[in-house]
């Protein structure tokens, strides 16, 4: 997802909804951990991407992606960040968090386009989600993020093929 990372997703074909679920979710987050946050009073399961290679996979490859859940991205150090939407079938919204873990801008990204999407200010994470989901539960600018505890198993259901 971010600009500079560059991947070609693969692509999980199956008539069987139980492979194909099981192959999304290798695809979502096969090294994320599981976590809930709270964005404002909105409760989501976000797989964490921390790392460079999880940071280029983002939400490549999925199809669906309910209200409930989403992908967050750290940054540490907090910097300026890009994303676009290479491999990515479905629009998403994403929201940036400053140092302070406030919201700073948040955005519509459509699906499979290469334009790019960027942080005003450094930040520390970004929150991609279902599109218009900012919108739809009156998420606004310098709403904080706030992280829960971590769960010990991997991202599981964060998205469908």
């Amino acid at each position: 997802k971010n600009a500079m990372n560059i991947s070609t997703p693969t692509i999980c074909l199956s008539r069987r909804r139980s492979f194909a679920l099981a192959c999304a979710l290798a695809m979502v987050a096969p090294l994320a951990q599981a976590e809930k946050i709270t964005v404002g009073d909105r409760v989501l399961d976000v797989g964490v991407a921390q790392s460079r290679q999880e940071h280029t996979k983002g939400l490549q490859g999925v199809k669906h992606l309910p209200d409930t859940k989403g992908m967050l991205f750290v940054f540490e150090p907090t910097r300026k960040v890009c994303f676009w939407m290479k491999g990515t079938p479905i629009d998403l919204d994403v929201g940036f968090f400053d140092e302070n873990d406030q919201l700073v801008k948040y955005e519509g990204m459509q699906a499979n386009m290469l334009d790019l999407h960027c942080s005003p200010v450094p930040v520390r994470y970004a929150l991609e989600v279902p599109s218009g989901w900012y919108q739809r539960y009156g998420i606004s600018i310098t709403t904080k993020l706030r992280r829960a505890e971590r769960l010990e198993k991997p991202a599981k259901d964060v998205g469908e093929n």
